[in-house]
């Protein structure tokens, strides 16, 4: 099967600090939280919906966290990275590096699509993040050069 031209081309190697993403996650998960304490009716259906957004972004959080345990670091290298996976990928940073804003008077609907992004963008984080190496992996995958001697020894 042929592989678009694209993919032909190596991506450079992403460093990627999985702390920052937990702490990014964080933040949203506590603007979430004092949306879901602000509601009149928590009981409801739009307070059921939004203590379930709040339990998936603590999911996604809990699954980082585990990942850098198992990797025994805080930064990962994501070497393998296709054009759309590393665009998308680039998307769900900046989203993550942004701030979740709703004045009261916004519609419901801005809330989900921002619920919708949000849970979206850590996915794409986590799914990479889960695939990713270590420096020292990574320094271990690539070959090393040998010398040989061009001059005979005496001996």
């Amino acid at each position: 099967m042929a592989r678009p031209l694209l993919n032909a081309f190596a991506m450079p190697v992403l460093h990627l600090e999985i702390e920052s993403q937990i702490e990014n996650l964080r933040g949203f998960k506590e603007d979430l939280d004092e949306i879901f304490w602000a509601l009149e009716d928590r009981t409801g259906p739009a307070g059921h919906a939004l203590g379930v957004a709040i339990a998936q972004v603590g999911q996604r959080m809990a699954a980082l966290e585990a990942t850098a345990r198992h990797l025994g670091t805080e930064v990962v290298l994501l070497p393998d990275l296709g054009v759309d996976e590393a665009r998308a990928l680039d998307r769900a940073l900046l989203f993550l590096d942004g701030e979740l804003v709703l004045a009261a008077d916004d519609a419901p609907a801005k809330l989900w699509g921002c619920i919708r992004r949000l849970l979206a963008a850590a996915d794409d984080v986590l799914l990479a993040v889960s695939r990713g190496t270590t420096a020292a992996a990574h320094d271990d995958a690539t070959p090393r050069a040998v010398v040989i001697p061009l001059v005979r020894s005496r001996g």
